[in-house]
């Protein structure tokens, strides 16, 4: 045997004894199966990865961030182009999961929500209050209305007999 000839025998059993990606060697069929169960960045880096004997890390899953947020909704209607909707009020309550809001319950009496709203608090769960332009609307009238002088009861049976004459 020659030397060139030498080394690549050599060369070509050394890479018949080093330890394959078992990735890169699945069949189309079973490539797709494993790139769904790992999902597609987890696959390629293992498809990538150059030897088995690297370390195997699989990706840690973070827990979801789960936020729940509530707000009051004014009844009334939404003059559409099309049609007059009507609009229920009432407290509504969002469960957001990683941004995206996965379940919303609606109308809630102010009572229901304040009492699911501390249960889930309980829980250990992040709980967040948002604050619409209706509520600060609200808010604004009903400091107004309590600064407010009561009206006088002879002034109410004045205003009551206004177009009365005798």
């Amino acid at each position: 045997m020659e030397d060139g000839e030498l080394e690549r025998h050599l060369r070509d059993k050394w890479q018949a004894d080093k330890p394959q990606n078992e990735f890169a060697n699945l069949p189309a069929e079973d490539q797709e199966i494993a790139r769904k169960i790992l999902g597609w960045a987890e696959f390629e880096r293992l498809k990538k990865r150059k030897d088995q004997n690297q370390r195997f890390r699989p990706r840690k899953e973070k827990p979801p961030n789960v936020v729940v947020e509530y707000y009051e909704v004014q009844s009334g209607f939404n003059d559409n182009r099309d049609s007059l909707m009507l609009i229920w009020g009432g407290w509504t309550i969002d469960v957001r999961v990683d941004g995206v809001i996965r379940q919303s319950v609606q109308r809630l009496s102010a009572e229901r929500c304040r009492d699911l709203i501390t249960k889930i608090s309980r829980m250990n769960v992040q709980v967040r209050p948002i604050v619409t332009e209706w509520m600060r609307q609200k808010a604004v009238e009903e400091a107004a209305a309590k600064n407010r002088n009561p009206p006088s009861r002879r002034k109410a049976i004045l205003d009551q007999l206004k177009g009365f004459r005798g």
